[in-house]
């Protein structure tokens, strides 16, 4: 999957300028996406549309001159959890900003976003998939939830919550929210088993 953190600098037209999400409730978004399973029963795959600002970015706010610039990390591991299989990429941190078309967010510490593509392994039921049953530990044993906000900045990041059809996956991103120069220790993954899975991320 592509990387979407290296994106063209240059500001498309208006027309072409894609747009940040609306706010829904989670009962909405939950609702919408098994509609959208029941009438078609094919994979899904997402498309990325956003940028984050680091240190390094000249354009950054003050602020997020302080952070340090943006770490990447390339782990290609592959882990199973009851019905999901879980494909994890890379993880990207250090970043304090996601825009998305004319909309921003900010971090209160900095961004961990972690690629991950989640296959349904069942071969009868859909699956429901929610970041907010990911968690992330860091080496002092601190446990971070998934920013399911920051996620849906990202047009087209299912990750945050989805329906997977029967032998279908999806792509995106995990997106979590930590204290600056948090070490990362281990990534906990959660399809339809009863402990989830623990991936290393050092």
């Amino acid at each position: 999957m592509t990387t979407p953190f290296h994106v063209d600098p240059h500001r498309p037209d208006d027309d072409e300028r894609p747009h940040a999400r609306t706010g829904l409730t989670k009962a909405q978004k939950v609702m919408s996406v098994i509609g959208i399973a029941l009438v078609a029963a094919v994979p899904v795959v997402a498309v990325m549309s956003f940028k984050l600002i680091d240190s390094s970015d000249e354009d950054a706010d003050t602020d997020a001159a302080e952070v340090r610039d943006v770490e990447t990390t390339v782990l290609d591991l592959t882990v199973t959890d009851g019905d999901l299989e879980f494909a994890v990429g890379s993880v990207e941190q250090g970043s304090t900003q996601i825009v998305s078309g004319a909309e921003n967010t900010r971090a209160e510490g900095e961004y961990v976003f972690i690629e991950v593509t989640v296959k349904n392994l069942d071969d009868q039921v859909f699956s429901v998939f929610s970041d907010i049953n990911q968690k992330l530990f860091d080496t002092d044993g601190n446990e971070y939830g998934a920013d399911s906000d920051a996620a849906s900045m990202v047009l087209g990041n299912n990750v945050h919550l989805a329906v997977i059809p029967i032998g279908g996956q999806i792509e995106g991103w995990i997106v979590f929210d930590v204290p600056v120069g948090t070490e990362l220790a281990t990534l906990e993954l959660h399809g339809s088993g009863d402990g989830g899975v623990e991936v290393p991320l050092r």
